[in-house]
């Protein structure tokens, strides 16, 4: 009768045994898979599954195996980000077998984890040691990873494998390093407004921060916050157009015009304007009270992940044209195998009757110096009206040489009509070494004299936005290019919005570019005979 007794214990045990390592190396192969069964092992409340999870798990999957070098996600508060990265995420790739072409696996891995400040960041990393803690992880990996009994605290502690986790904030990381920095929510929202406080808080992650980087070649940063103002961190971090930089921009109301996919193939699955992100948690309910608590201010940026600045909105987002048109996207792509034998898609634009490009000079390579910008629109004709799309932006900090040959190159590639730089100031001697350069008549070069201030010009170009005659494509240098108009007057910068102005500008003094009042009463006036009388346009100053 013991015999029996014993051998049913044993075999239910080695049941028992199977169940774990098949359990562990289910949470081995998805972050995912790992969160949902680790959650009420260190949070209370119910866990509530949406595909945004499975997103950012891949992500963060990609950078442990070395796909992503930077990762950068901006969503809503309350998403369950902390949970997934700052909590979940270390965790599981301490679980991981090491493996010497996957230098960030494994319980060796060594995590400098940060926020506003270091309280924030501690709290987290206490949370991810009692996970570590509890008899369901320890039962799985246990025999992988170990907590070092001299330094186990809740400002550090370090693995029996050589790895640790330092929770701090970013002033105080300086002295500090590790392999993958996490940098969860940056910026305190209630401080975001002083320009004080942010430069401080840009300072010390450009001159602290960024420097903290144990493997250099290998290492990885993830940064994930909620967007407060048009130049927090995640802003400076896009304006450097980093092509190393993946952005997981997810919005609490879905906008195609700002549609997300990275180069992991990952693409936002909703398609209807207006979807919601997590409709389980954040109904269309809770949305329109809390647009209304928060204002529209805030909720562009902390929701929308779209900051604006107060008292900014000469030109909106939503009054940029999305290219292609949705109802025709298909048609605009051309399919292409590259030599590797991958199949791509690349976005055609319209033919077009006219390029102008549009040159903000400030020549420099001084970091504090302003930004040389260069703008390129092309005007074509849709259902018998004149549009104009933007096909090109670039921001860079140059001399005068090597910014004009930039801008001759742009042209070029371009095939442009005209290039049209404002005649005063470093622009002057930008048009006196083009004109000495030029080979010939490849372009007209137009010195624009501005008339008024910076907004006024803004202003004079917004009836082309409001007409709906203006497009971009879906691109990530389009949108810092909307994202800095629709900041103007309080953005930090102006440059390129400056050029979009000069370029729409001088397309209408040109008579290139007109809104449909304009021709409507062009097409009317050709039709009567007045003699002298003055004309439709003359009487309504159209």
């Amino acid at each position: 009768m013991a015999l029996g007794a014993n051998h049913l214990r044993r075999a239910l045990q080695l049941k028992r045994a199977i169940e774990i390592r098949e359990d562990a190396a289910q949470c081995e192969a998805s972050l995912h898979t790992f969160l949902i069964r680790a959650w009420p092992h260190f949070d209370s409340s119910p866990f509530l599954d949406n595909w945004h999870l499975h997103a950012i798990a891949e992500h963060l999957m990609a950078v442990t195996n070395g796909q992503i070098k930077r990762l950068l996600i901006n969503i809503p508060p309350r998403a369950c980000k902390t949970n997934l990265v700052s909590i979940a995420w270390p965790v599981w790739t301490w679980t991981l077998e090491p493996h010497p072409n996957f230098p960030l696996r494994g319980a060796g891995v060594r995590f400098l984890c940060a926020s506003y400040g270091a309280s924030k960041a501690e709290v987290d990393g206490v949370t991810a040691r009692r996970l570590i803690g509890s008899t369901w992880f320890s039962s799985r990996w246990g025999h992988r990873v170990k907590i070092c009994t001299d330094r186990d605290n809740q400002s550090q502690y370090d693995t029996e494998m050589g790895g640790y986790r330092i929770c701090t904030g970013i002033p105080e990381s300086l002295g500090k390093g590790g392999a993958i920095r996490v940098l969860d929510d940056p910026h305190k929202t209630n401080e975001v407004e002083s320009e004080t406080q942010l430069e401080n808080v840009l300072r010390g992650y450009r001159e602290v921060w960024r420097t903290r980087s144990n493997d250099p070649i290998n290492g990885a940063e993830v940064l994930v916050m909620q967007r407060l103002r048009e130049n927090d961190v995640s802003g400076s971090i896009l304006a450097e157009r980093d092509p190393n930089v993946v952005h997981l921009m997810l919005p609490q109301e879905y906008e195609s015009q700002r549609h997300c996919h990275t180069v992991i193939g990952f693409h936002d699955p909703r398609r209807a304007e207006g979807e919601l992100l997590w409709p389980a948690r954040f109904t269309h309910e809770w949305v329109e009270r809390e647009r209304k608590r928060q204002g529209e201010y805030a909720w562009a940026g902390q929701q929308q992940q779209s900051p604006t600045i107060r008292g900014g909105g000469i030109i909106r987002r939503d009054e940029w044209r999305v290219w292609p048109p949705e109802e025709q996207a298909d048609s605009w792509y051309r399919t292409e195998e590259t030599k590797d034998g991958r199949t791509i898609r690349r976005l055609q634009f319209p033919e077009l009757s006219y390029v102008l490009l549009s040159v903000d000079t400030a020549f420099s390579e001084k970091d504090e110096a302003d930004w040389s910008a260069c703008v390129a629109f092309g005007v074509f004709e849709m259902h018998g009206m004149p549009k104009v799309i933007m096909l090109e932006a670039w921001r860079e900090r140059l001399s005068l040489r090597p910014l004009v040959l930039k801008i001759l190159d742009t042209a070029a590639r371009r095939y442009a009509d005209g290039v049209a730089i404002e005649a005063k100031a470093s622009g002057i001697s930008v048009i006196q070494e083009m004109r000495r350069l030029m080979r010939g008549e490849e372009f007209t070069l137009f010195p624009i004299v501005p008339k008024g201030d910076k907004v006024a010009r803004l202003h004079a170009a917004s009836p082309a936005f409001s007409a709906g005659i203006v497009f971009a494509p879906e691109r990530q240098w389009a949108e810092m290019v909307i994202d800095e108009v629709a900041a103007v007057p309080r953005g930090k910068h102006d440059d390129q919005a400056d050029c979009v102005s000069q370029a729409i500008n001088h397309l209408r003094k040109m008579g290139l570019l007109r809104h449909v009042k304009e021709v409507e009463a062009d097409s009317y006036d050709e039709m009567l005979f007045r003699g002298n009388q003055p004309t439709v346009r003359e009487m309504y100053g159209l």
